[in-house]
């Protein structure tokens, strides 16, 4: 049986990226089986791939209908992602798995019976998102904007405070206060007890004569 042309297309594109793992057993009635996965060897953190998984006997033969387990590794064990039964052309395809961390392994299992698993795995390296650089620039010109909006608010909140205090009734007064004058004396006024220093008006006082 041979593989099919899309199916065919896509493990050759594979094998030319260099992201290649298999594996070998005996199958159920004896014969030898190999399980290879295929994915691409890198992404970006968050992007979306597809895992190829292509099982098959020793002359070439495709098997059909035979369930694969995709897998991702992780600190707590093997992460089941989904089963899959292969095609005519004993090809598995899980679409849409996401890339996440700075390395990722993934694989691919297959038990055809007895005590032997056939096991295959591929480590992707996913590189860090960068934004975009219109995004960082303008994410700078909006912190400018942002600092120089607050600073204007706060001087605009300062010079209200400050003319509004100065409109208040006696303002004026406290800024520049006056000295009280003092009043001009009377006419004849020489003191607070008369003549010099008296306080009495000595104009029209009769003198005695001895």
């Amino acid at each position: 049986m041979r593989m099919s042309l899309p199916a065919a297309a896509v493990m050759a594109s594979m094998l030319l990226a260099g992201m290649m793992a298999s594996a070998a057993g005996p199958g159920p009635e004896g014969d030898r089986l190999s399980l290879e996965l295929a994915a691409p060897p890198q992404g970006e953190a968050g992007a979306k791939i597809d895992l190829i998984a292509h099982l098959a006997y020793a002359n070439g033969t495709g098997v059909e209908r035979a369930l694969v387990t995709f897998y991702k590794v992780t600190w707590h064990g093997n992460l089941t992602l989904g089963d899959v039964l292969t095609d005519q052309a004993g090809v598995a395809v899980l679409h849409n798995v996401t890339l996440i961390g700075p390395a990722v392994r993934l694989g691919v299992t297959h038990w055809p019976g007895g005590n032997e698993t056939l096991d295959a795995s591929v480590v992707i390296d996913v590189i860090p998102k960068q934004p975009p650089a219109f995004v960082y620039l303008t994410n700078q010109k909006f912190a400018v904007w942002s600092l120089v909006l607050i600073l204007g608010t706060v001087w605009g909140c300062y010079v209200f405070v400050m003319r509004q205090l100065l409109s208040l009734p006696g303002a004026a007064s406290r800024r520049h206060p006056v000295l009280p004058q003092r009043k001009a004396a009377p006419p004849g006024w020489t003191g607070p007890k008369g003549g010099a220093g008296t306080g009495r008006p000595t104009a029209g006082r009769k003198e005695e004569r001895p």
